[in-house]
């Protein structure tokens, strides 16, 4: 498969590159993220070739053990979680944590272009506007600048 980035269904994709959502999927994932990520894909002439075909597809998981208490999280190997800000990371510094291990690997939802190639980040799919606020605010948005393209032409964002 084509090695293509694209955003996360239901994430606004504005023409305005500072308003752009980051391409925080692939079409086929190399590595995997999260439960649900797209590994295998199986091309067939009939519906019972693919069926058969896809029942031969076996895959193998590394559980990593939790951790659960704040030693344990401070403790040099462990793991780093931050789905506040991308900012809040020097991503030069966590890839030389990672690299070193002191960090065994970086788990966070902003798929920046830098993160998305560390070895040992994990970047599971940014889920903000998954709240009934957020989803509310942007159907909202959504008619509101339907109406202004109707009425007056403009075009903020486009909604894949």
């Amino acid at each position: 498969a084509p090695d293509c980035q694209f955003p996360t269904a239901g994430h606004p994709w504005s023409v305005e590159l500072k308003h752009q959502d980051i391409c925080d999927r692939r079409i086929l994932n190399q590595r995997v993220r999260l439960y649900g990520d797209d590994i295998a894909a199986v091309i067939a002439e009939t519906e019972v070739a693919a069926a058969q075909a896809a029942r031969l597809v076996k895959v193998e998981y590394e559980e990593y053990e939790p951790i659960v208490t704040v030693e344990a999280a401070m403790k040099e190997g462990a793991a780093f979680l931050n789905f506040s800000r991308d900012t809040l990371v020097d991503n030069d510094a966590m890839r030389a944590g990672l690299t070193s291990g002191k960090v065994c690997r970086y788990v966070t939802d902003f798929a920046t272009p830098e993160v998305m190639t560390m070895e040992g980040a994990l970047v599971l799919p940014h889920l903000g506007a998954s709240t009934a606020e957020a989803e509310e605010n942007c159907a909202e948005m959504a008619v509101r600048e339907v109406m202004d393209y109707l009425e007056t032409g403009k075009k903020v964002h486009c909604v894949n």
